[in-house]
């Protein structure tokens, strides 16, 4: 028989783990077993919902500011073709999106995690001075890091291209500055259960 429900510490790790019918929860060197032979991993954090890929990486620095909510850089985790139908997995899976900045991460661990989002802010003021001085400053900042999930695919974008502002008197440039691009960490949870097309 099957030893099935774990709840503390398994192997490294702590949590309520129960495996599937006739799987063991922890394998032989007391590590918790496959993440595809558990039924609940509560360290997945929303309930018993069925883990089918997880992932992480880094996406390096964008280099092209767009109010749109993809950039030019992004990763593409492809999903296998399951039903030999060329669909991928026939239905578009529920995920879970989450990254942080490079100096988050300590020894290899990330110490904070942040949700998928995007921003993009553009401003531009005239000043006049006396009916002859021109001022004029603009500001433009996009950032955040957004995902499109599909049948066949997961593409993340990293948008943290930076910021540029500069200010001008009369057309004549007085001062500028550029906040450089970022390069983010991301991680991914892939549930076997439907979720929403975004694509």
């Amino acid at each position: 028989m099957a030893r099935r429900l774990v709840l503390g510490k398994a192997g490294s790790d702590y949590g309520l783990f129960v495996s599937k019918s006739s799987t063991d929860v922890l394998n032989d060197s007391g590590t918790l077993a496959n993440g595809d032979d558990l039924l609940f991993d509560s360290r997945v954090g929303i309930g018993s919902l069925p883990l089918k890929f997880h992932g992480q990486g880094t996406l390096g620095l964008p280099s092209t500011r767009t109010e749109a909510l993809t950039s030019d850089t992004f990763a593409t985790i492809s999903f296998p073709d399951e039903a030999g139908s060329g669909q991928g997995l026939g239905y578009v899976p529920f995920v879970i999106v989450q990254w942080c900045f490079s100096t988050d991460v300590s020894s290899g661990v990330a110490t904070k995690m942040y949700p998928a989002m995007h921003f993009y802010w553009e401003e531009e003021d005239t000043d006049t001075e006396f009916g002859t001085n021109t001022q004029v400053f603009e500001r433009e900042s996009v950032g955040g890091v957004w995902f499109e999930v599909s049948t066949t695919a997961l593409k993340i974008y990293n948008n943290f291209a930076g910021e540029r502002a500069f200010a001008t008197l009369d057309g004549v440039l007085e001062d500028e500055e550029d906040v450089d691009p970022l390069e983010i960490k991301y991680a991914f949870l892939i549930f076997d259960v439907e979720g929403v097309d975004t694509a």
